[in-house]
């Protein structure tokens, strides 16, 4: 896996968002943290993200809004996008053009353990 990945994680809940931060600093990456998606998007404009982790219900901007924002803001290059949800039974896609939806990497059903989100970064970001 590649070190020193730079990612954000934009969560809602205080206490999910400090121990998901946690599990991925002990990974060594460096983590950035937004509590809705209109924080997120101040952080992308100005900061280049490998990953960003992302709540589907939050305040002010879902997740769902955020990763459309995303798509319009025509960054040079894109994070890797992770949606978190501990609604299994929608898709959160489905909110979501064809070509957004693309731009979503994996769903992480919650809760999830410090195993799965060492095995997806393995996946996702292996040389």
């Amino acid at each position: 896996m590649k070190k020193d990945l730079n990612i954000l994680i934009v969560e809602d809940e205080p206490d999910l968002r400090e121990v998901f931060s946690e599990m991925l600093r002990m990974l060594g990456c460096e983590v950035s943290e937004a509590g809705n998606g209109k924080q997120a998007l101040q952080q992308l404009k100005s900061k280049k993200f490998d990953a960003l982790f992302t709540d589907v219900q939050m305040p002010e901007m879902d997740g769902v809004a955020l990763i459309n924002a995303i798509y319009d803001l025509k960054l040079p290059s894109f994070p890797q996008i992770f949606v978190m949800t501990g609604r299994i039974d929608k898709d959160p896609r489905a909110g979501m053009s064809p070509k957004v939806a693309e731009m979503v990497k994996s769903i992480l059903p919650k809760p999830f353990s410090y195993r799965q989100i060492s095995d997806l970064l393995l996946t996702s970001f292996t040389n």
